[in-house]
């Protein structure tokens, strides 16, 4: 229990089970999820525009890629949880 917490994904099957995946089932419907996609397939087209606009501003210019995958990452998931692209970029 110490490593998965009260995870739904790890949680025995019971009445409280029950409830938490009722209330979460409705983020994964379909369509919800073609939205999700659409979000982070947009969210990967600004990064890349935002590389590019790096790289043709200096051709051997260097950037931390894991700090951008995480800017990206979180956009997708600010994006996804508010409706709405809070970021700079």
């Amino acid at each position: 229990m110490r490593l998965t917490g009260k995870s739904i994904l790890f949680a025995e099957t019971n009445p409280e089970w029950k409830q938490r995946r009722l209330a979460v089932s409705p983020a994964f419907y379909k369509g919800k999820l073609i939205q999700m996609v659409n979000i982070a397939k947009q969210s990967v087209q600004k990064t890349v525009q935002r590389w590019r606009k790096i790289i043709d501003g200096k051709p051997r210019s260097r950037f931390d890629f894991m700090e951008e995958m995480q800017l990206m990452s979180a956009r997708i998931l600010l994006t996804c949880a508010l409706g709405e692209d809070v970021s700079e970029a």
